[in-house]
């Protein structure tokens, strides 16, 4: 009994972002977050075949956000300097924009 207990604790110590309800976001969630600080959707970059990451900028305040997507599910949103932005991201011309 207690070997099932460690190997399914073992399991969700090592299950992706997305198995755990708490850190993942729906689309809508991030948008409210983006729309609540002013943020506007400025590319997309893909990390690998089911991931990508999402950019955020407002150019006035120069805040910005990265939000990872895998499918459905939206996950570790991170707020970046600008410098942290560029090094990031190295998207040419103006964007996608939405």
């Amino acid at each position: 009994m207690h070997r099932y207990f460690i190997v399914a604790a073992g399991f969700f110590a090592l299950a992706p972002p997305c198995m755990a309800r708490t850190n993942c976001f729906t689309e809508q969630e991030v948008i409210q977050l983006a729309k609540s600080n002013g943020l506007r959707r400025y590319g997309t970059m893909e990390l690998g075949p089911k991931i990508s990451d999402h950019a955020y900028i407002n150019s006035k305040t120069k805040k910005f956000l990265s939000v990872k997507q895998n499918g459905k599910c939206f996950f570790e949103p991170t707020f970046l300097t600008e410098r942290q932005y560029e090094e990031r991201y190295q998207f040419e011309g103006d964007g996608e924009g939405e």
